[in-house]
C-alpha cells in the first residue's frame, strides 16, 4: 500500500496536479521558481537623514528569496532618527501591482534591522503597508502614528552616518527552498499567552509631547508586570492650547500579543479633573488604548475625534489603567474601533496636580489718583511692520528675541493696535512672551528642538514673519 501511495504521488507530482491528502496536510507546493518575488526596492528619505532628496538614497533589485540590505548616507544631523520629523521608508512599488503579484500571498517581506555605522543592530519587526498607493516599509512616519515604526531605541545621526536597513523576503508556504516539492504539514497554532507575557513598559504617546521626546513635558511610564492596574501621565511645563492630532496610551513591548490583550476600568485625568471620554483599540493590532487618532477613520467618531468634553486648554494627562488577557484572539476587524468594549471608570476622585504652572502675575493697580481731566483717546495706529532680522538662531532649551520694527503715527509712543505673535510649530519653537515698546515690538522665543519654525507678529492688519532656527 505504501509503495502504490508513493507512486501515485510521484506521478501526479510530476504532472503539477493538485492533490491535498489529510487534514492540515497540504501535498500541493509550487516550484519556487513560480512563487519568486520581482520587484525594486528602494530608501527613501523624506526630510530626513539625506533631507528632501530627489532620488533614492540606495536601491537593490529583488528577484529571490532570502535577506537584503540597503545603506544610505546622511547629509544631515537628526537627534534621533525614530522621532524626528517627516519620514524615512523602503518602497517596493506600487501596493496593487505587489500584492496582485504575490506579495502576501505567495511571499511575504518583513523588516529585520536597523543599524548606523557598526552600533547597536536595531530589530526592525515591520512588514509593508500601503502609503499613499506605495508598498513602504516604515522606519519613520512621524505624519501617521498609525502605521509609524514605534521603538524605544534611539538613533542619533550625524552628518556621514551610514544607514543600513537588512530586510528578509521569504515564501509563505516556505516555497524558498528550490528543492524538490513536498507535502507541508500546516503548523498548530500558538497557545494563547499567560501572564507571564505580560511584561513591557506601558507610556502616553501623543503628537502634544511629541512620543515622549519632548523636553517641555514629564512623562511618567509604568512597568508592566502581569495583569494588575497601572498608571502613566505627561505633564506640560506650559499649558497647551492644541491637543493635536494623536494620543494614546501604548505598550510597544506587547505588540506580537495585542489581539489577546484587555484593557478594562481606565479612568483619563485632565488637570486633575476626570473626563468620561470613549476610548478604543485602534484596529491596527498595536497595544494601546486610543484616546483619539483623527488621522485615522477621516477623524471622525469615538477613539477618533477629540471629544468635544476635553478641555481646550490643558497641561497634564494622566491615564489609569487594568490590563489583562482573554483566551481567545481579537477579531481586530469587529473590535478594533468599538468603544463599548474598554470601560470608563469615572468613580476616581480629582486629585489638585502637583506640578500645575503658575498662573500669570497680574499688573499691579496704579496708585496714580485718576486724572480731573477726561484722558485722551488718540490711537497710534501702525503704519507698517519690519523684522529687524528675517532670520533668528536659538539653541534647544534657550531664548532669544525676535525683534520687529513699528512705524506708526508716533515713534515716540508705542502702538495702541492689538498686536500678536504665533509661531507655526510649537515643536520646535514657543513664543514666551510678547513685548510692545515705542517703534518696536519684542518676541521672547524658547528653542523646543532642532529644527525651523516662522514666528509671525501682526498689528492691526500689518504683519511680519522671521523665521527661527533651533539648533
Amino acid at each position: 500500500m505504501r509503495k502504490q501511495t508513493k507512486k501515485i504521488l510521484s506521478i501526479v507530482m510530476s504532472a503539477a496536479l493538485a492533490i491535498t491528502a489529510g487534514a492540515g496536510i497540504n501535498l500541493t507546493k509550487s516550484s519556487a521558481a513560480d512563487t519568486k518575488p520581482n520587484f525594486k526596492a528602494a530608501l527613501w528619505s523624506y526630510g530626513t537623514f539625506a533631507d528632501w532628496a530627489g532620488a533614492a538614497s540606495d536601491t537593490v533589485e529583488v528577484s529571490d528569496f532570502g535577506e537584503y540590505t540597503l545603506t544610505g548616507e546622511a547629509t544631515k544631523d537628526l537627534d534621533d532618527l525614530f522621532k524626528s520629523d517627516n519620514g524615512t521608508a523602503v518602497v517596493l512599488g506600487k501596493y496593487a501591482d505587489l500584492t496582485a503579484a504575490g506579495l502576501g500571498t505567495t511571499y511575504e517581506v518583513v523588516g529585520k534591522s536597523i543599524q548606523v555605522n557598526d552600533g547597536e543592530v536595531i530589530p526592525w519587526n515591520v512588514t509593508p503597508v500601503n502609503w499613499d498607493d506605495d508598498a513602504r516599509m516604515v522606519i519613520r512616519n512621524a505624519w501617521n502614528a498609525d502605521i509609524d515604526f514605534k521603538t524605544d531605541k534611539v538613533a542619533p545621526i550625524k552628518t556621514g552616518d551610514k544607514i543600513k536597513v537588512t530586510f528578509e523576503v521569504k515564501a509563505k508556504d516556505g516555497s524558498g527552498d528550490a528543492s524538490t516539492p513536498g507535502a507541508i504539514e500546516t503548523p498548530a497554532p500558538a497557545g494563547a499567552p499567560t501572564d507571564a507575557d505580560l511584561v513591557g513598559t506601558a507610556q502616553l504617546d501623543s503628537q502634544a509631547n511629541g512620543w515622549c521626546g519632548n523636553e517641555d513635558c514629564t512623562n511618567v511610564k509604568a512597568d508592566i508586570k502581569g495583569a494588575g492596574t497601572y498608571t502613566v501621565s505627561s505633564t506640560w511645563e506650559e499649558v497647551q492650547e492644541d491637543p493635536q492630532a494623536y494620543c494614546a496610551l501604548t505598550i510597544a513591548d506587547l505588540k506580537d500579543i495585542a489581539a489577546y490583550v484587555t484593557f478594562k476600568d481606565v479612568t483619563v485625568w485632565v488637570d486633575g479633573k476626570v473626563v468620561n471620554m470613549p476610548v478604543v483599540y485602534g484596529g491596527d493590532k498595536d497595544c494601546r488604548i486610543q484616546l483619539w487618532n483623527t488621522w485615522g477613520n477621516d477623524g471622525v467618531g469615538a477613539g477618533f475625534e477629540v471629544p468635544a468634553n476635553f478641555p481646550s486648554s490643558f497641561y497634564e494627562i494622566k491615564v489609569q489603567f487594568t490590563i489583562g488577557l482573554r483566551d481567545t484572539a481579537r477579531d481586530w476587524d469587529a473590535e478594533g474601533t468599538d468603544s463599548s468594549l474598554i470601560n470608563i471608570d469615572t468613580t476616581q476622585p480629582d486629585y489638585e496636580p502637583a506640578n500645575k504652572p503658575a498662573e500669570p502675575t497680574p499688573a499691579p493697580a496704579d496708585p496714580t489718583p485718576a486724572p480731573t481731566t477726561k484722558p485722551s483717546t488718540t490711537k497710534n495706529a501702525v503704519k507698517s511692520l519690519k523684522a529687524a532680522k528675517k532670520t533668528v538662531s536659538v539653541k534647544k532649551g534657550k531664548k532669544a528675541d525676535v525683534t520687529v520694527k513699528v512705524t506708526a503715527a508716533s515713534s515716540k509712543k508705542k502702538t495702541t493696535d492689538k498686536v500678536t505673535a504665533t509661531t507655526s510649530n510649537k515643536k520646535v519653537a514657543k513664543v514666551v512672551k510678547t513685548t510692545v515698546k515705542a517703534g518696536k515690538i519684542v518676541v521672547s522665543v524658547k528653542g523646543v528642538k532642532k529644527g525651523t519654525a516662522k514666528i509671525t507678529v501682526k498689528a492691526a492688519k500689518k504683519k511680519a514673519v522671521v523665521t527661527v532656527k533651533v539648533k
